[in-house]
């Protein structure tokens, strides 16, 4: 599930910052709350991070334009193997990587 919203800034959910943005806010939680849901069946948030966790550099060439990106994967490292597990996925925008994602 993507969802985009349109005309909102970065950092939109942290409350200190001037971008910060009630409306995107309130709905992101809602939509990403839904979301966890149906996927999973997960209705309750503690919102803490991982004791330990451990990332992975993924590195992949970009079907569009061929360009070499780096991602990464994170996961708590007590994940048991085979465990169903919510999960966030950030792309570029898309027409690829430009002057405003660097």
């Amino acid at each position: 599930e993507i969802t985009r919203y349109s005309g909102i800034e970065h950092a939109f959910t942290v409350f200190a910052d001037s971008r910060y943005n009630v409306w995107a806010d309130v709905r992101s939680w809602y939509s990403m709350s839904k979301f966890l849901s149906e996927a999973f069946g997960i209705t309750s948030f503690d919102g803490k991070q991982p004791d330990m966790f451990d990332v992975t550099t993924v590195n992949y060439t970009a079907d569009v334009d061929g360009a070499e990106l780096t991602g990464y994967f994170a996961s708590p490292s007590d994940m048991m193997e085979n465990k169903t597990v919510p999960a966030v996925i950030i792309l570029p925008d898309w027409d690829g990587v430009n002057s405003y994602e660097k």
